[in-house]
């Protein structure tokens, strides 16, 4: 590790676990995403006015979390804020895995399902931003191809889904999803501390070692910023 630019953290394994986390959470996501509304439709009975309003508000809540995490991120740092994002959508998957073998009331199922996604979809921005930060310009292209592989594999991953629910259900398959963001939630964990929250990193800024001049005449010899460069001009 080592102080970067504007004092970010440039701990090398931020970027590989961020990136590794992503990758798992993209293939979670695939298993199941694409079938919410044959499932809100054929197992939830709803109608398909009703499935399509869960999924718009849970785009426009997942809009307004966009800002939410990042007031989040002030006191936890943006990777804390996105543990618990992930915390509260994966909390909000396991109910619909319950409802297998739970009588877990239909309202309760929608509403988990919307928070699920609502959630899981506004961290996007402000681990994109982070990853970001720690790579360097000329291995960003190296960075773009392992993105571009996590979008193939959550469509290749929607072809197992398919296969899945065929075999065992809405809900026993739902319990993949709920492994991979569970295994990408704990990918976060080695680097929780990483990456300091805002206020944090602008008193590390703010932070000016003081060095007395080697000599009473030091700071004569013109202005570079120090401490006794101030202190001789202030003398003139």
């Amino acid at each position: 590790g080592g102080a970067r630019v504007g004092g970010l953290c440039a701990s090398r394994r931020v970027a590989p676990f961020l990136a590794a986390s992503s990758l798992s959470l993209g293939f979670g996501s695939g298993i199941a995403y694409k079938f919410l509304p044959l499932y809100c439709m054929q197992s939830l009975e709803l109608t398909p006015i009703a499935t399509h309003a869960i999924i718009a508000l849970m785009q426009l809540t997942a809009t307004a979390l966009n800002l939410l995490i990042r007031r989040l991120a002030r006191t936890t740092g943006p990777i804390g804020a996105a543990f618990l994002f992930m915390l509260v959508a994966n909390a909000a998957l396991a109910l619909v895995c319950l409802s297998a073998d739970l009588p877990v009331p239909t309202p309760a199922i929608a509403i988990a399902i919307g928070v699920r996604g609502a959630f899981m979809n506004s961290i996007g921005g402000i681990t994109g931003a982070v990853l970001n930060d720690h790579i360097s310009s000329e291995h960003r292209g190296k960075w773009a191809t392992l993105q571009s592989l996590s979008k193939t594999t959550w469509s290749g991953s929607a072809f197992i889904g398919g296969a899945l629910i065929d075999a065992v259900g809405y809900e026993r398959t739902f319990l993949w999803p709920l492994a991979f963001h569970t295994l990408g939630m704990c990918l976060l964990l080695p680097i929780l501390r990483s990456v300091p929250s805002e206020p944090r990193r602008r008193r590390q800024e703010e932070v000016v070692p003081l060095s007395l001049p080697a000599t009473a005449g030091a700071g004569d010899q013109g202005c570079d910023g120090r401490a006794g460069c101030r202190a001789s001009n202030l003398a003139v």
